[in-house]
């Protein structure tokens, strides 16, 4: 039955696996830390209408259908397993070797949900909970110079288990980090922004950001279907646009109204911002990348007067598809990459 057990005990892994409704083993190494982690089945409630009961309330509630989910957020690192996160939802990697480190590449594949994600949790000294099948709806990405970079995921899942998992609670007690490096938002870390049709970025783009948060969103609702099996039918996307992006940064000095002017004048942009984490080998060290093809502004740049000093400049930027790669870039949709020190596939 088993005994509480404290939030830094209870153990998380994640996997991804080719087909939905089927469990994925959570490999040796694929215990992930996490900062926070909420879940449920979120089942609806049935009553029936009591007319001619002769009672003025509910005699009988039912459960009725669910909606198996969950959401966390992560302390980003090169080589921690929740990377299956951002693979699930960008759905197409690269791998290419660079000196004993290689670099991997997530590009947008148009074609949806070409894998899934497998979630097991211990939530006491000898029971956890598993997701058998999920995908990613909401992905973020967030920082702030001189502290972590953090990534927040939504996962649409088919059931909740609660025994006969395919992940035993020895097979995660077993699991262990693949990498313990935690990722900082640096000054010498860089953001880059040009005019969407003008040349490759490149350093003289550099403008000096205080914060960013990345949203990227993919909604998906549940097929309710009779398939003579537990747990859902594999959700089908819903969302008016299937894919939605932006990024949002802050400007400690703003210094014109440039950017006012060139939001209503409809201006477009690409972009990339890049964070380097600890040397891996030689002078090769792991890093992040995230490419904005096309950008374009329609939330008011935000200066708000609040302070009696210097006012910080808040730009958000709405992400577009682009009519082909930008100079310099590898996709017409946002892109995002990494170097670490494992050779295989996220998946």
């Amino acid at each position: 039955m088993g005994t509480e057990q404290t939030g830094s005990k209870n153990k998380l892994g994640m996997v991804l696996g080719s087909t939905w409704g089927t469990a994925g083993t959570i490999p040796a190494a694929g215990a992930i830390e996490h900062e926070s982690m909420t879940w449920g089945e979120n089942a609806e409630k049935l009553t029936a209408t009591p007319l001619g009961s002769g009672e003025i309330g509910p005699s009988d509630v039912q459960r009725g259908l669910t909606t198996p989910g969950y959401s966390g957020r992560v302390i980003l690192g090169s080589n921690t397993e929740a990377l299956v996160i951002p693979k699930q939802f960008f759905g197409a990697e690269s791998v290419v070797s660079q000196a004993s480190t290689w670099a991997h590449s997530l590009s947008m594949n148009e074609t949806l949900n070409q894998s899934f994600i497998t979630m097991a949790m211990q939530v006491t000294t000898q029971s956890l909970v598993e997701f058998v099948s999920g995908v990613v709806t909401k992905l973020s990405f967030d920082g702030k110079v001189g502290d972590y970079v953090r990534m927040g995921f939504d996962v649409l899942a088919d059931q909740l288990k609660l025994t006969s998992q395919t992940n035993t609670y020895a097979v995660l007690e077993a699991a262990t980090l693949a990498n313990s490096e935690r990722i900082v938002f640096q000054a010498d870390d860089e953001f880059w922004i040009n005019g969407q049709t003008s040349g490759a970025l490149s350093a003289s783009d550099r403008i000096p950001i205080t914060d960013f948060s990345i949203q990227y969103m993919k909604d998906h609702e549940m097929v309710r279907e009779a398939k003579g099996s537990a747990g859902n039918g594999e959700p089908v996307p819903s969302g008016n646009p299937i894919l939605d992006w932006t990024i949002t940064v802050t400007l400690a000095r703003p210094q014109d109204l440039d950017k006012f002017v060139q939001m209503q004048a409809g201006s477009e942009y690409k972009a990339r911002l890049s964070i380097t984490g600890a040397i891996i080998t030689g002078s090769i060290a792991s890093k992040f990348i995230w490419d904005f093809p096309r950008l374009k502004q329609i939330v008011d740049p935000k200066l708000d007067m609040t302070a009696p000093g210097v006012n910080p400049l808040t730009l958000t930027f709405q992400g577009l598809v682009a009519s082909s790669f930008p100079t310099g870039m590898i996709s017409e949709y946002p892109w995002f990459g990494f170097v670490n020190n494992r050779a295989t596939h996220t998946l």
